[in-house]
C-alpha cells in the first residue's frame, strides 16, 4: 500500500505491544493524520522512510521507548507536528526535509531533547508555534532560518534553555509572544528583528 487516504494511528494495548513498523515500508502518502501514540515498546519509526507526504497532522506522544525518529527522514510535507511526551528521545533531526507549516508546531514534555536540530530549514508557521517543558533543551539554534509564526508563539518551563539567539532571524509573531518559566533564561537577546 502506497497511500493511506485517511487517518493512520500506531497504539499499542496492553495485550499487543507494537514493537516495529517495517510492515509499512512501502507508504508513501497519508491524506490525513498519523497518530503515534502511547507504544510502550516501539523503539525507532524505522518502516515509515517511504513517508513523503502527511495531508494534515503528525503527532507523537506518549512513546516512552522511542529513542530515534529517524524513520521519517523522508518526510517533506506537512501541516501540523506534535512531539510531546517520549520521555528518552533525545533527537528531532529527521525533520531537515521541512520548511513550512500552515498549522501548530508544538514539541512539549520530552525530558531527553536538548535541541531542536532538524528544523533548520523551517521558515515558516502557519499558526501556534510553542516550546514547553522540554527539561533538558539548552538551545532554539536550529530554528535559526524560522521567519514568521502566524500565532501565538510560547516558549515555557524549558529550565535549561539560556538563549533565544536561535530566533534572529524572526521578524513576525502574529498574536501574541509569551516567554517565561525558563530559569535560566536571563535576557531576550535574539528577538532584536521582530517588527
Amino acid at each position: 500500500c502506497r497511500t493511506i487516504e485517511g487517518n493512520l494511528s500506531i497504539q499499542s494495548d496492553e495485550n499487543t505491544p507494537i514493537v516495529n513498523l517495517q510492515g509499512l515500508s512501502q507508504l508513501a502518502t497519508i491524506g490525513g493524520n498519523l497518530v503515534i501514540i502511547l507504544n510502550d515498546s516501539l523503539q525507532s519509526l524505522s518502516g515509515l522512510e517511504g513517508i513523503r507526504t502527511i495531508g494534515n497532522r503528525l503527532l507523537i506522544s506518549g512513546n516512552f521507548a522511542l529513542t530515534s525518529i529517524e524513520g521519517l527522514s523522508g518526510l517533506e510535507t506537512v501541516e501540523e507536528l506534535g512531539i510531546v511526551r517520549n520521555t528518552i528521545l533525545t533527537s528531532i533531526a529527521a525533520f531537515g526535509n521541512i520548511q513550512t507549516l500552515s498549522g501548530t508546531l508544538y514539541i512539549e514534555g520530552n525530558p531527553a531533547l536538548e535541541s531542536l536540530d532538524g528544523l533548520q530549514n523551517l521558515e515558516s508557521v502557519g499558526e501556534d508555534l510553542f516550546i514547553i517543558s522540554n527539561e533538558n533543551l539548552l538551545s532554539l539554534s536550529a530554528l535559526g532560518n524560522l521567519k514568521q509564526v502566524n500565532g501565538w508563539l510560547g516558549i515555557a518551563a524549558n529550565p535549561n534553555l539560556t538563549s533565544l539567539t536561535g530566533l534572529s532571524n524572526l521578524q513576525v509573531v502574529n498574536e501574541n509572544l509569551s516567554i517565561n518559566s525558563n530559569r535560566f533564561l536571563n535576557n531576550l537577546e535574539g528577538l532584536e528583528n521582530l517588527h
